[in-house]
């Protein structure tokens, strides 16, 4: 039936007469298509924050992240209670050390957040709300600290990060 309905869109658009193709009355000629399956889920690597990342040792995780561990885990217990998931869909929620591991090699590497999702098993939308999430609490400390308002807590770790990143030389 489709094909019936397609062949009669192509003849219509084909006729040369003075009728308007904008003037007829498209309802009962052009069919209206649509996907009868979702598209299937995109592959990702499995596991790899889970089951390789822990593998690094403290040199290949620097290499990769150009950060050493000492310094992720020091970030990730002072920014952990900052993080909250940020999926809303089926899929479960991405932990914290997973959320600051995608951030890091976000700000290490020059890829796509496509291939960061894919890397991570993770969808396209997680990774871009991981990435502005903390896009945003960076602002928050940097603006801070520039202000003299941090306290104790948050200005070790704002101090840490500008240190880390070279982003002022003291």
């Amino acid at each position: 039936m489709d094909a019936v309905l397609f062949n009669e869109v192509i003849q219509n658009l084909l006729i040369d007469d003075n009728e308007s193709l904008l003037s007829q009355n498209f309802e009962t000629t052009i069919p209206i298509f649509f996907v009868d399956q979702f598209p299937e889920r995109l592959p990702k690597v499995s596991d790899y924050a889970e089951k390789t990342v822990p593998e690094y040792d403290t040199d290949d995780f620097k290499y990769h992240y150009r950060l050493s561990k000492e310094s992720f885990y020091f970030l990730l217990e002072k920014l952990r209670d900052h993080l909250t998931a940020t999926n809303v869909g089926g899929d479960a929620q991405v932990p914290p050390e997973k959320m600051l591991l995608i951030f890091v090699w976000y700000m290490a590497t020059q890829e796509s957040m496509r291939e960061i999702a894919h890397l991570f098993g993770i969808s396209i939308s997680t990774t871009h709300k991981i990435i502005i999430q903390f896009l945003m609490l960076w602002k928050k400390i940097l603006t801070w600290y520039a202000s003299g308002l941090l306290n104790p807590y948050l200005y070790s770790v704002s101090y840490f990060i500008i240190k880390t990143l070279n982003i002022i030389n003291k």
